[in-house]
């Protein structure tokens, strides 16, 4: 996990050099939408780029939600390796700039993803995310939740999801969670979202690093018989031992 929130970190400092907040044509695939009136609301796409790309956001007060964003980031590797695809998320900060509490909806979310695929394997899948809270507040809040969609749906909730995952953060500092599932039948042409529900109390603030994979591994027979061939490699080795060796 630490490994792959260092990857996202990279990518949001990269993200920061590119015009942050310029709208890309509407074909792009990978895509930063907000909504301020839930989650059976209306989201605004605030920046996108053609899948597998990177790409970032920033408002002072987006739509009068009441959030200062900065440096709202994603990049994926969409079509994906034979044994990787991911989507990672970050935010260098977003704060509650107004007086009373607010509720900012996230989702990031890209297509096409063509591999990996299962079978023959099963494929892990993990949703992570860490950060720090640079300003508590005892009304904050946040859920977390990946998503695999196979029917390859923009910044799709339906699907296999890990679950909601919520990290506590009312109190200054580090914060983190992890979870995760397998997936043992997904073919090519499917989509990865993330969507994020933060509530922050008045002046509240806070940022992360997120990332959501697919790795491909063995099917479990294939390991158990892996694991028998080590045993028999091991005996036969134990049998050629010389005496008194």
């Amino acid at each position: 996990m630490i490994e792959q929130l260092k990857r996202v970190s990279a990518i949001a400092m990269m993200a920061a050099i590119l015009a942050l907040g310029t709208a890309r044509p509407a074909r792009a695939n990978l895509q930063i939408q907000l909504s301020k009136t839930g989650l059976a609301g209306s989201y605004t796409t605030v920046a996108s780029t053609g899948s597998g790309g990177t790409v970032a956001f920033n408002s002072s007060n987006w739509n009068g939600s009441g959030f200062a964003i900065k440096t709202l980031a994603t990049d994926s590797n969409s079509p994906g390796d034979p044994g990787l695809a991911f989507l990672d998320g970050s935010a260098t900060s977003l704060t509650n700039v107004t007086s009373s509490t607010k509720t900012l909806y996230i989702k990031l979310g890209d297509t096409g993803w063509t591999s990996p695929t299962a079978p023959p394997g099963f494929l892990l899948f993990e949703s992570s995310i860490g950060g720090t809270v640079g300003v508590a507040k005892p009304a904050n809040s946040l859920v977390f939740q990946s998503y695999v969609d196979p029917a390859d749906g923009q910044n799709s909730t339906a699907g296999f999801t890990t679950g909601p995952q919520t990290p506590a953060i009312t109190a200054t500092g580090p914060f983190g969670s992890s979870a995760s599932t397998s997936l043992f039948n997904l073919g090519p042409g499917y989509s990865m979202t993330q969507l994020y529900i933060v509530t922050l109390g008045a002046g509240g603030k806070i940022g992360f690093n997120a990332t959501t994979t697919l790795t491909l591994l063995p099917e479990p027979s294939s390991l158990a018989i892996a694991g028998l061939g080590g045993l028999g490699l091991l005996g036969f080795g134990l049998r050629r031992r010389p005496k008194g060796a």
